[in-house]
């Protein structure tokens, strides 16, 4: 029996993307296609023209096209695969729902990419959410789309508890690249609520270079690094007794299951899907502020270890990889 042809249209190779990747490589044979998204009009307009190009002289070898992200590469996969009759999945990824004018934040900020990620979600076969509160988001947009919900995997052969004993660290990890980002991951109310707490060690990992300067004053307490390799990045979630996720917006975090994975104690915003991924495994705060953070890291930090191992058997049986490649492989062979 032939195997498959998926052509797997993507923006950024990340860690996510990857993974399906990888599962889809298992049982089809994959061709990648990189957009190269540009601020700059003319190379954006280079960009779809040749993606025109190449879906018109390609796309009759392919039994599917499968797309991560509804935005401006997504448009023309999603109408060549209606078009020529061809199966498409969309996966739905938040920024692609999301719309924060305030922060410039989210595909449904701007009326135009709004109208190709709308259409994208509209003219593919199927919509893959990663998260329930994506699910929620996308059919308020348009309650007619098909779509199921998909949660990303995480790898618990990858992020394991450590037998040592848990350090009285609170952590939090993102790629932090910007302004907008520090705001949305909330790197800077992290900050202040490290400046308060000066009895604990706080870390902050993935923070550029460039951005450091952007950041509040940084107390002696807290230690700033950059995106690091990941068996390092294992290594502080195997020692962190707390982690903190007070984004603004979170469609999934896949930093927040790692650390869960590591029997951390998730601390999250009650925002996105921050509360569906913790839910009775952690403890979400309902008033972003300061003083109630400062008093849910104390309640945490005299938790016994029950809670971090109810969190890890959580990821594991909601959210593994292998739970992702098992939902793929169905929607592949149906």
């Amino acid at each position: 029996m032939r195997r498959k042809r998926i052509l797997f249209v993507y923006t950024s190779f990340s860690s996510f993307v990857k993974t399906d990747y990888e599962i889809l490589s298992k049982f089809a044979d994959v061709k990648k296609y990189k957009f190269n998204n540009s601020k700059k009009l003319f190379k954006m307009i280079f960009e779809q023209v040749k993606l025109k190009i190449f879906l018109l002289m390609n796309i009759w070898k392919y039994d599917l096209i499968y797309c991560w992200f509804a935005d401006y590469h997504s448009f023309l996969p999603m109408l060549f695969s209606k078009i020529f009759s061809k199966k498409s999945i969309l996966v739905l990824g938040g920024y692609d729902v999301a719309s924060i004018p305030s922060l410039n934040y989210g595909s449904f900020s701007n009326p135009f990419r709004a109208f190709l990620a709308r259409n994208s979600m509209i003219n593919a076969t199927l919509n893959l959410a990663v998260s329930d509160y994506i699910r929620k988001e996308a059919l308020k947009i348009d309650p007619d789309i098909n779509i199921e919900l998909c949660y990303n995997g995480v790898d618990p052969q990858k992020f394991f508890p450590s037998s040592t004993k848990k350090e009285n660290i609170v952590l939090t990890v993102g790629k932090i690249d910007s302004e907008q980002r520090i705001k949305i991951k909330g790197i800077d109310f992290f900050c202040e609520v490290a400046s308060q707490m000066p009895e604990y060690k706080f870390i902050i990992v993935g923070i550029s270079n460039k951005m450091i300067d952007y950041l509040p004053n940084i107390p002696e307490n807290l230690q700033v690094l950059p995106s690091i390799e990941q068996n390092i990045l294992l290594q502080y979630y195997q020692k962190a007794k707390v982690y903190c996720q007070f984004s603004v917006i979170e469609s999934f975090c896949l930093a927040l299951a790692e650390a869960m994975l590591c029997e951390c104690i998730g601390i999250v915003t009650n925002v996105g899907a921050l509360p569906e991924i913790v839910a009775d495994c952690g403890i979400i705060l309902e008033n972003r502020n300061v003083n109630s953070a400062e008093m849910m890291i104390r309640k945490a930090m005299n938790l016994n270890s029950e809670l971090g191992g109810k969190a890890s058997r959580k990821i594991i049986e909601n959210y593994s990889f292998e739970k992702r490649e098992k939902k793929l492989l169905e929607l592949m062979t149906k």
